[in-house]
């Protein structure tokens, strides 16, 4: 049960790591690729952490959760799939952060479409990570009673 605080810890830094680009929109582009690559870190090692926990979960707190709140545990399985989308787009995020950076001070329509990528898939991040800890609150207030 170790992982437990570890992967509650990780979701939640994360959830608000991955906010931290758009909170240095004015930065310079290296900080803001700094921040981007952190908050995607910190994200991934919580994905990779929750999956690591599936079969405890599938063996005790899912059950338990559904005889609590059926709402809740379908909702706990719908952030278990978000969280992973999440992991999954923060990469291309950060991806698109990356090939923007590389460019240097090239604008023109790739550079332009990097940006759209990078900015509509940090939207979608924080919106998925945002609702992830709300259902993990929410879960773990439910398991407890």
């Amino acid at each position: 049960m170790a992982l437990n605080p570890l992967h509650a810890w990780l979701g939640y830094a994360s959830t608000f790591a991955v906010a931290l680009p758009l909170a240095l929109s004015r930065a310079r582009r290296r900080t803001r690729l700094v921040a981007s690559a952190v908050g995607t870190l910190l994200l991934v090692a919580a994905t990779l952490s929750g999956l690591l926990r599936v079969e405890d979960y599938q063996q005790g707190a899912r059950q338990a959760l559904f005889v609590r709140s059926e709402r809740i545990g379908w909702l706990f399985e719908r952030k278990q799939h978000l969280a992973v989308g999440a992991a999954l787009l923060a990469v291309v995020s950060f991806a698109a952060a990356v090939a923007r950076a590389r460019r240097r001070s090239v604008r023109d329509a790739l550079d332009v479409e990097l940006a759209a990528i990078e900015q509509r898939a940090l939207a979608a991040v924080i919106g998925f990570t945002v609702f992830v800890a709300i259902v993990a609150v929410l879960a773990a207030r439910t398991l407890r009673g």
